[in-house]
């Protein structure tokens, strides 16, 4: 959570709804922890409404890393990603601050496409999507 512990508006309220993963556990935590609910641009018309919620950034944070740690599948690692390790052109894994290298299996990695250098006058630049 930023450092504004807000959940909500139009930006990221949209991307809270889009966003399931874990379950929507994003939106649950959010109603477990919020202080304030409110809704935004009440007097405007209904395609600018939007909920947002002031949380308790303790208490969000204590909820969301408890479900995380329940996540049978996933590994926290606390620690600083220093590099993308690539082979080929896919990624294969990082390299942390501290040094350890972590491997990511063939189900994780679904940016196999990275974008193709170009060269243009001034600057390099990217071109191509990662999917």
């Amino acid at each position: 959570m930023s450092c504004n512990p807000a959940v909500g508006g139009l930006a990221k309220g949209q991307m809270v709804r889009e966003v399931d993963a874990l379950g929507g556990e994003m939106a649950k935590i959010t109603d477990a922890a919020g202080l304030q609910f409110r809704m935004l641009n009440t007097s405007r018309g209904p395609a600018v409404r939007s909920p947002r919620v002031q949380c308790d950034k303790l208490l969000y944070h204590k909820y969301m890393l408890a479900a995380l740690e329940k996540q049978g599948t996933l590994e926290l690692i606390e620690d600083e990603a220093s590099e993308i390790l690539l082979s080929g052109r896919a990624v294969s894994g990082i390299r942390t601050k501290s040094g350890k290298n972590t491997r990511l299996g063939r189900g994780y990695n679904h940016y196999r496409n990275l974008p193709k250098r170009s060269d243009t006058r001034r600057h390099e630049t990217f071109s191509g999507r990662a999917h």
